[in-house]
């Protein structure tokens, strides 16, 4: 969803081992990779020694990110919004730090009821919905654009790509979307 697109400086929220960095590298013009746990910044760090763009390790909260207001050109939440015990909060403080007219892409699973999770992985969530991420967007300032389901494994994933509102936007309330299904 984002691979063709030129990403400005990106934040990748919930770095982890640094992945979505790495992969979003060759389309940004500078990246910012924030993770809670200083482990996770510590692997991220060893694994993106290399990179020919230099990316900037930060170790910080979601709720809470340490960013100027409109100063962010994309962001990617890839498998750390189901972490969150208010996930609308952590999407109105992407929007916050988010440019108008950037990008905010959510990768994350789709409903399931599979409770283990909360105990071995410590999930607050168990997925989301398409109805929940557009309200938290539109709340955001933010137009979902797109959605896309991989479907294949255990659990289905989704991907919910938005758009922070400009000043050329007219619409008060959040679009559609365009909905696909994939199978992984």
């Amino acid at each position: 969803m984002m691979h063709n697109r030129r990403l400005g400086h990106l934040l990748d929220i919930g770095t982890g081992t640094g992945r979505m960095a790495e992969i979003f590298a060759p389309t940004a013009r500078r990246i910012t990779a924030l993770d809670r746990s200083p482990e996770m910044l510590r692997i991220a760090r060893t694994k993106l020694e290399g990179q020919p763009l230099p990316i900037d390790l930060l170790q910080g909260d979601f709720l809470n990110l340490p960013m100027a207001d409109a100063s962010i050109d994309s962001i990617v939440i890839h498998q750390a919004l189901h972490f969150a015990h208010e996930p609308d909060r952590v999407i109105a403080e992407a929007g916050r730090v988010l440019r108008g007219g950037g990008h905010l892409l959510i990768v994350d699973f789709a409903p399931h009821e599979d409770e283990a999770l909360r105990t071995l992985a410590a999930h607050a969530r168990l997925g989301f919905s398409d109805a929940q991420i557009r309200g938290w967007f539109a709340s955001a300032g933010l137009l979902l654009e797109t959605t896309q389901t991989l479907e294949g494994g255990e659990l289905a994933v989704k991907l919910w790509l938005g758009r922070r509102r400009s000043d050329e936007d007219q619409s008060p309330v959040a679009g559609d979307g365009q909905s696909k299904r994939l199978a992984a």
